[in-house]
């Protein structure tokens, strides 16, 4: 559904589409800037292995620096290694559960200052300027404000076309909410 006159009390599009548990995890393992915290666990987490190499007798390990002593310490960093990957994983698996616990239909409203998703009951507005960033991968634009994230799938739009026109229209008033006028480019709506 597309309005032209965004003053009208109408959206002017609205986007409906099944969101799935699948597109919250594409929003969770997007790659990241790894936080010193993060960096310092990992590698602790790592060091272990030489710890526990240290702890286990001759006996077991083999002489110092002799190929099972290198065997053993290197399967002793893959499994920690291992691990480490597994919960990653499954932390990013429980992110995107609880960001979209089972499949649901959504309805997204474009409106000419905010967003609104109606989704299982509840209503979100985004404001324009709450928006923190637009992130467009091949299948989903995600928008994220402080309190949500808004993950809406490529299936939502007709063709890619206009899912890249949307996400490059919010990513400009997002970095420019004060001066962006709906429509202004052009005198088109997005």
């Amino acid at each position: 559904m597309e309005q032209d006159d965004p003053d009208s009390g109408q959206p002017i599009r609205t986007f409906a589409y099944r969101l799935t548990p699948q597109d919250a995890y594409a929003w969770v393992s997007i790659p990241r800037a790894y936080s010193g915290t993060g960096k310092f666990l990992s590698i602790l987490w790592l060091m272990l292995a030489g710890v526990a190499m240290g702890l286990l007798p001759e006996s077991i390990v083999g002489a110092d620096r002799s190929l099972r002593w290198w065997a053993i310490g290197g399967g002793l960093l893959l499994f920690q290694f291992a691990v480490l990957v597994l919960v990653f994983n499954l932390r990013l698996r429980r992110r995107a559960r609880r960001l979209v616990p089972a499949p649901c239909d959504v309805e997204l409203e474009e409106w000419g200052d905010h967003l609104c998703e109606k989704r299982d009951g509840r209503t979100t507005e985004v404001p324009l300027e709450t928006i923190a960033s637009v992130t467009r991968t091949e299948r989903h634009v995600f928008i994220d404000a402080p309190d949500d994230i808004l993950i809406i799938p490529a299936r939502a739009f007709e063709d890619t076309g206009e899912m890249v026109a949307f996400a490059e229209g919010w990513e400009e008033a997002a970095r420019d909410p004060e001066t962006f006028l709906y429509g202004a480019k052009g005198g088109e709506n997005r």
